[in-house]
């Protein structure tokens, strides 16, 4: 059984190291334990519904391409040396308790809001209240906020790339974050990540064992993602 620092310096060996610093915000507050589940937990299947935006919000949800271009009215938000893209359309339309929310039921708004639950992941000092506001209940939720205890180390930043819709109906999207690699590499990384359609917004599905996805970070090529541009 490897604790989290072991993972994390099997992960430093090759291209996989350039996610470090985001994986040790969500390795600091994940169980120990692995599974050889697929990402998403327990693989039943999600019943489809007809799209609606959260009570309260304006976001769209007529936007449906799984190649969705970046919004034209994307800005960035920035916070302790990070900075991540956002659309006052599509999401975060609302704040509560200073985390963006109300995103929009399509693949751009799933994408934005994954963007925005790691960068809150690794920005705020409440870790205990991002898992709450971000993470579907279930007992992967459970287990991450039992190992919550201690503060964190502040993070390194990393530079939002861009993102992949690897698919999508109206409750649940498979994104991939591409993250940039850090120190001048042309590298790329990605991280696969599962949310579903919960609460009115989109939130994370956690594997049952309480990671973000089996296995490693991937390498993504420059090219086979849609980029936020320059930040």
């Amino acid at each position: 059984m490897k604790k989290p620092n072991q993972k994390l310096t099997l992960w430093a060996a090759g291209l996989v190291a350039a996610v470090i610093v985001v994986m040790a915000v969500l390795v600091a507050v994940t169980p120990t334990q692995s599974s050889p589940q697929s990402s998403g937990g327990s693989g039943q299947a999600v019943p489809e519904t007809t799209p609606s935006a959260p009570a309260g919000c304006s976001a769209p949800t007529d936007e449906t391409s799984n190649k969705p271009a970046p919004p034209s009215d994307l800005r960035w938000e920035a916070s302790k040396g990070w900075t991540w893209p956002v659309s006052d359309t599509y999401g975060p339309t609302q704040h509560r308790d200073g985390l963006g929310v109300c995103f929009a039921r399509s693949p751009l708004g799933a994408a934005l809001a994954m963007t925005t639950i790691l960068a809150s992941f690794s920005t705020s000092p409440d870790l205990r209240s991002v898992t709450d506001q971000y993470i579907v209940d279930s007992p992967g939720k459970t287990a991450i906020l039992a190992q919550i205890s201690a503060p964190r180390t502040p993070q390194a930043p990393l530079a939002f790339a861009g993102y992949k819709v690897d698919s999508f109906s109206s409750d649940e999207a498979q994104i991939t974050v591409v993250l940039k690699a850090p120190g001048g590499s042309d590298g790329y990384i990605g991280m696969p990540t599962t949310l579903r359609w919960a609460d009115a917004d989109w939130k994370v599905k956690l594997l049952d064992n309480g990671n973000f996805f089996a296995g490693s970070p991937t390498t993504v090529a420059a090219g086979s993602f849609t980029s936020w541009g320059a930040s």
